[in-house]
């Protein structure tokens, strides 16, 4: 009797066994036909029966709901495939792939500390089991987040880290991607010149390797720090040799970025027929990608160029354009940008209600966006139209709400050329000293900034050069 009871017992066990791997396995055949939530909810009832069962079931369901996410992340589902990578988590805590993927979509969900803690737990994992290239991508996530959540000394020790690592195993190429990442940390300290230095070290590594595409946004990167710093001259001959090599590799999209830098560039530089030219053929690139925010970009620098080249009802067409297309992607900043140049070109042809109305739509966008800045350009831009308009009064308000902005979000150029605009509202109703303070105040504001041109530009109209 006792033998044959232990003959059932054992066939018993076997037999449940079984139910547990079929189950798993008709959740893998359900993954595999695309029925996802038929999955999920046969992995969920099954369960060992034994506990010397439990390691390979805990090993065979985390695969099964590792697939199901990644399906998910493929279906762009990203709450459930975070919901189902959790589950690989629970099941197997040291699958290093699966923080891995996860600190991806919670990144993407805009669920920052999530994201850091799977990144860290990803690294920790990979420095365990001594894995350098791993340990070296979770630094290099880490120092991308912090730079996104603006924090370019957390950034540049995870992007040091990481350097030092890739240096460590001779990984050329991500010592080169890193050098940049370091440079990228720097420049948003304003440390011009370590920037500078890392880019330029970055793209040693890339020509010492021939490696044509990383060559190219070390070079893009240069280009864009010459431009931040002024350097036009320097920051053409870059961008020039960012737009050959985009275009000896085919790359329609980084041409015509290069072809937008050049136009800015141009603009600066006084070339007002090559800017033009320039995002012209952006322009043209932009829309064959179909890049449609490029393309609504590029129209709102059409718009000042022609406002500039006293273009009005050209700069408006251009401008409305670029709103049609804003709007129907539902970016509100470039909404209220194109709102804002279109009130400026049609306070050129004195379309004043028109005018006032676009800005006051500017205005409500970039306050839904907390937009400081943005908001005192906008209401200076209003305060003009009103000036133009003979209302002194109210053009005196509005600048004063702009200067007060402008003194606690902006340089002091910004400040100095809104109290210049005040003196002449002073001027005009007759306020001489008031102007004259204004004036003075201006100027010495200007000079704080550095903008000398400025400060004797306004000193010679102002005061006759005294």
């Amino acid at each position: 009797m006792t033998g044959a009871a232990d003959l059932v017992l054992r066939l018993f066990g076997r037999r449940r066994t079984g139910l547990w791997i079929e189950t798993v396995n008709r959740a893998r055949r359900a993954v595999n036909q695309g029925r996802l939530e038929e999955a999920e909810g046969l992995l969920r009832r099954a369960s060992p029966s034994e506990p010397r069962a439990e390691a390979r079931f805990r090993e065979e369901a985390a695969r099964s709901w590792h697939a199901i996410a990644l399906r998910w992340a493929q279906r762009d589902e990203d709450r459930k495939a975070i919901a189902a990578f959790g589950e690989v988590i629970r099941l197997a805590p040291g699958n290093q792939e699966a923080w891995h993927q996860l600190g991806h979509l919670r990144e993407d969900a805009g669920q920052i500390e999530a994201a850091k803690t799977a990144y860290e737990t990803y690294g920790a994992l990979a420095r365990e089991k001594g894995d350098r290239e791993d340990e070296t991508l979770a630094l290099s996530h880490l120092g991308d987040l912090a730079l996104d959540r603006d924090d370019p000394d957390e950034a540049a020790s995870c992007f040091d880290r990481a350097l030092r690592i890739a240096e460590s195993v001779d990984d050329q190429e991500q010592v080169s991607s890193l050098l940049r990442r370091c440079g990228d940390a720097a420049r948003a300290r304003e440390a011009w010149n370590e920037a500078e230095r890392c880019y330029r070290r970055a793209l040693e590594h890339d020509q010492s390797r021939d490696d044509q595409e990383d060559r190219l946004r070390s070079l893009e990167r240069l280009g864009y720090l010459a431009k931040v710093r002024d350097d036009w001259d320097k920051a053409a001959r870059l961008y020039r040799q960012v737009l050959e090599l985009a275009q000896e590799q085919g790359n329609r999209l980084e041409v015509a970025r290069a072809l937008e830098a050049l136009s800015f560039i141009s603009g600066e530089q006084g070339d007002v027929d090559a800017a033009e030219a320039e995002i012209k053929r952006a322009l043209s690139i932009f829309s064959t990608l179909e890049r449609r925010s490029d393309v609504a970009d590029c129209l709102l620098d059409l718009c000042s160029i022609a406002d500039e080249g006293d273009r009005p009802r050209e700069a408006a067409e251009h401008a409305r354009a670029a709103l049609e297309i804003y709007d129907e992607l539902g970016d509100r900043g470039g909404t209220a940008r194109a709102f804002a140049k279109l009130g400026c070109a049609e306070t050129e042809f004195e379309d004043f209600d028109a005018a006032e109305r676009h800005f006051a739509e500017s205005l409500r966008l970039w306050r839904q966006l907390d937009e400081p800045w943005h908001l005192a350009w906008v209401q200076e831009k209003l305060a003009f139209a009103k000036f133009e308009r003979c209302e002194l009064d109210r053009a005196l308000e509005a600048y004063q709400s702009a200067l007060q902005l402008y003194h606690e979000h902006g340089d002091p150029d910004d400040a100095g050329g809104c109290l210049a605009q005040i003196g002449y509202v002073h001027e005009a109703r007759g306020e001489i000293a008031d102007a004259e303070a204004c004036w003075r105040e201006a100027i010495a504001l200007f000079e704080k900034a550095g903008a000398t041109e400025d400060a004797e530009a306004l000193r010679q109209e102002a005061f006759g050069g005294r």
